[in-house]
């Protein structure tokens, strides 16, 4: 295992020193760890203790709120089964379950959130709204990074205002020592950048770009971000390449819970010559098997 370290950066620190730090662990790494990011860490724990409850919850409850799409949509929303999602190009699925909280675009109605647990709605509302504001500053911060660029510092993140942004609160139950598969197989996100808060538990390694793997050291009350491919895509094409790493989640004892925030681009914005984040995104639903299914 390398010593090398993903970056910890302050964010209430100088803003020039934060943007180029952040820069730089992005174009290194594809990951960097905020801390002092104005999330209050006492609503991860809110959040934390509801999902423990939805989680708990009997299978025929949690049935109910299943991917409530149509067919012929690209999205799940919803609860989805542990068993569904898989790693593109893995034929194994991931070990995990998890709600799919979509709160604005065109699927945002088909939301529902488990009655049985009426806090899970009002934390999942809460945190989602304060994960979406510290992501347009995050991007904000790269669209300045880019700056040699003579792009508007605003690029990337004006281009996410109404865009099918969605929160993931994920449950790694125990697991059998047999058990095939993986917690999360090697992967990378889809989307711009990624704002995971703290997991309950270790398990979460990052690919260097020598093939080596790392572990992300990070504190309870931060937030590890990444970039993902539509970022990678849309900056190569502006002319400085931001990569999306590869990374997963190791079978360790005991269960897992963690909260990801896939921060998307709207469906129209035109990641390269002809293609767009639409495009990409109902792609990547297919390969990875979560395209509607009712």
């Amino acid at each position: 295992m390398s010593t090398e370290k993903i970056p910890i950066l302050d964010y209430q620190g100088p803003w020039s020193e934060f943007v180029d730090g952040f820069g730089d662990a992005f174009m290194k790494y594809g990951f960097a760890v905020v801390r002092n990011h104005g999330v209050d860490p006492g609503l991860f724990w809110r959040m934390y203790s509801a999902m423990n409850k939805a989680f708990a919850l009997p299978e025929e409850i949690k049935r109910k709120y299943e991917v409530l799409v149509p067919k012929d949509a690209e999205h799940a929303v919803g609860w989805v089964p542990f068993g569904t999602e898989k790693a593109k190009d893995s034929g194994i699925p991931d070990l995990k379950e998890f709600w799919e909280v979509r709160l604005r675009g065109r699927f945002a109605p088909h939301m529902r959130f488990p009655a049985e647990v009426p806090e899970f709605e009002s934390a999942a509302r809460e945190l989602f709204g304060e994960l979406d504001t510290l992501s347009r500053q995050l991007l904000m911060a790269i669209g300045w990074y880019l700056r040699p660029l003579k792009i508007a510092p605003d690029r990337f993140s004006e281009a996410t205002i109404d865009g099918d942004s969605m929160m993931r609160p994920l449950y790694y139950p125990p697991l059998d020592p047999a058990v095939k598969g993986l917690r999360s197989a090697p992967h990378e996100d889809i989307n711009f950048i990624t704002l995971l808060v703290s997991a309950t538990s270790p398990g979460l390694q990052v690919k260097l770009r020598t093939g080596g793997w790392i572990e992300v050291d990070n504190g309870p009350d931060d937030i590890i971000v990444n970039a993902g491919d539509m970022l990678q895509e849309l900056t190569e094409w502006l002319g400085r390449r931001i990569p999306s790493t590869t990374h997963q989640v190791l079978n360790l004892p005991g269960e897992r819970l963690s909260i990801p925030f896939f921060v998307h681009p709207r469906e129209e914005i035109e990641l390269s010559p002809g293609v767009t984040a639409g495009q990409r995104l109902k792609e990547r639903l297919a390969e990875i098997n979560l395209q509607g299914k009712k």
